[in-house]
């Protein structure tokens, strides 16, 4: 059987709105939300607008990043000189 993670990435959608709702609480604007997923910041503007939605991947990643602040787990955040990562607590 498969990680929950990894089953709701297959069937949960995500609306603009709970994508700009988890940017928010991480204080992070939205050139840096993209680069947590190596992505520009185009398409986290189309994300959250809804004209267009997060592929699979991009969608898993959205709902381990809420799980993860949903459960106050820590949360990596990158570096901006190195690709070394620090901890939100």
């Amino acid at each position: 059987m498969k990680p929950i993670i990894e089953q709701l990435c297959y069937t949960k959608q995500m609306t603009g709105e709970e994508i700009k709702k988890i940017r928010d609480r991480l204080c992070e604007s939205q050139v840096d939300f993209g680069k947590r997923f190596s992505v520009e910041y185009h398409t986290v503007l189309r994300w959250e607008k809804g004209y267009q939605r997060p592929s699979g991947i991009y969608m898993g990643l959205l709902i381990k990043l809420k799980w993860k602040l949903d459960t106050n787990i820590p949360i990596e955040v990158p570096r901006k000189k190195n690709s070394t990562y620090k901890e939100i607590k």
